[in-house]
């Protein structure tokens, strides 16, 4: 074998090894950087699902989407998006899933929520929030209901927020076979009956996936 063709096969190998390490490096760089974010991984892929009939299902349980609710789908580090109310688009309901054991304490996330809100007269949303449960076919289910001023964090690290007057949040935690899975409803308080109606209807009408 002549000088070049040995310099050659060299070349090609080290090219080989170098393409081998970058993949796998990648891979694993996908795998800790992307667990948490539904819309990349492959196990929230695997997990998330539309069904006939408005029906949606995620970590083991499926739910009925109410009528006039329109699917958003995806967006970052949620696994589905509704749209819910035809004057005020950005009146949405969103759905939430990290993975088993994922997602923190039910206790933590609604007070996270009743956090997001303020009340017109300066005193504490912990007081006007009222908390519940809906059982469902199969799971139970934390709730929270507030009203006031939604502050409504986007952008980079959700450090900007939106103030949005008198508006209303209904939160939901599900206790799924394969984790919780969150609901969170934000839209106008003149709509909360039609709101509360058509958010405990869905909750109710959770059941395991078949």
């Amino acid at each position: 074998m002549t000088r070049n063709k040995s310099l050659i096969l060299i070349l090609a190998v080290a090219a080989l090894f170098m393409l081998a390490s970058c993949s796998s490096s990648s891979d694993n760089q996908k795998q800790q950087g992307e667990s948490n974010l539904p819309e990349t991984s492959g196990q929230m892929e695997a997990a998330h699902s539309m069904g006939a009939g408005g029906n949606h299902s995620v970590a083991g349980i499926t739910w009925t989407v109410p009528d006039g609710w329109v699917t958003a789908g995806k967006r970052p580090m949620r696994v589905e998006t509704y749209f819910i109310d035809t004057v005020d688009t950005k009146a949405e309901c969103a759905v939430y899933y990290f993975g088993p054991e994922q997602g923190g304490a039910v206790s933590a996330n609604i007070d996270r929520w009743i956090g997001q809100m303020e009340m017109p007269d300066g005193s504490s949303a912990e007081k006007s929030a009222i908390k519940g449960t809906v059982e469902s076919e199969c799971c139970k289910i934390s709730t929270v209901e507030v009203s006031g001023t939604f502050n409504f964090s986007a952008g980079p690290m959700m450090k900007s927020q939106e103030k949005r007057p008198d508006y209303l949040l209904l939160g939901a935690v599900v206790d799924g076979p394969e984790g919780s899975v969150f609901f969170k409803l934000t839209g106008p308080n003149a709509e909360k009956a039609r709101f509360e109606n058509q958010f405990n209807g869905m909750l109710k009408s959770i059941k395991k996936a078949s």
